[in-house]
C-alpha cells in the first residue's frame, strides 16, 4: 500500500486552509455588517431629508429646522466614517482572500505529489506483477 511521506504536512495544510476559509468567511460577513450599517444611516439620512421637507413647507416650528440641519451634519459625518470602516473590511477581507489562495496553492501542490507518488507506485506494482507472472510463465514453460 502507498505510503505519502508527507502525510503529517498535507494534514497541516489542510487545517491552515480550513482556518483561512473561517477567517475569510468572518471577513465577508464584517463587510457585509458594515454595509448593511452604511445603508441604515443612508434610510436615517432619507428619512430626516424627507421631514426636513415637510417642516419647511409647512412653514410651521421653524425653530426645529436647525436641528434638523445639525442632525443631517452628524449623520454625514457618521457616514464618511462608516464608509471608511467599509473600506477598511473590504480591504481585509481581500488580505484573507488572498492569504486563503495562498493556502490552497500550498495545499493543492502537496496533494498533486500524493496524486504522483501513489501512480508511480501503481505503476511500479503493476510491473512487478508483470514480472512475475512473465517469470511464472517462463517456468511452466521451461518445465514443459
Amino acid at each position: 500500500m502507498y505510503q505519502f511521506k508527507l502525510e503529517a504536512l498535507l494534514e497541516h495544510r489542510k487545517r491552515v486552509e480550513e482556518n483561512l476559509q473561517r477567517e475569510f468567511a468572518q471577513a465577508v460577513r464584517q463587510v457585509d455588517e458594515e454595509k448593511a450599517r452604511l445603508g441604515e444611516l443612508h434610510q436615517d439620512r432619507a428619512r430626516c431629508q424627507a421631514q426636513l421637507a415637510q417642516r419647511q413647507a409647512a412653514l410651521r416650528n421653524v425653530s426645529e429646522i436647525p436641528l434638523y440641519f445639525g442632525y443631517l451634519n452628524v449623520l454625514d459625518g457618521l457616514i464618511a466614517r462608516q464608509q471608511e470602516k467599509v473600506a477598511l473590511s473590504q480591504r481585509h477581507q481581500e488580505l484573507r482572500r488572498k492569504e486563503l489562495l495562498g493556502g490552497m496553492k500550498k495545499r493543492k501542490i502537496l496533494d498533486k505529489l500524493k496524486e504522483k507518488g501513489a501512480a508511480d507506485y501503481q505503476r511500479a506494482m503493476e510491473r512487478q506483477e508483470r514480472a512475475f507472472a512473465d517469470e511464472v510463465a517462463i517456468s511452466r514453460h521451461v518445465r514443459q
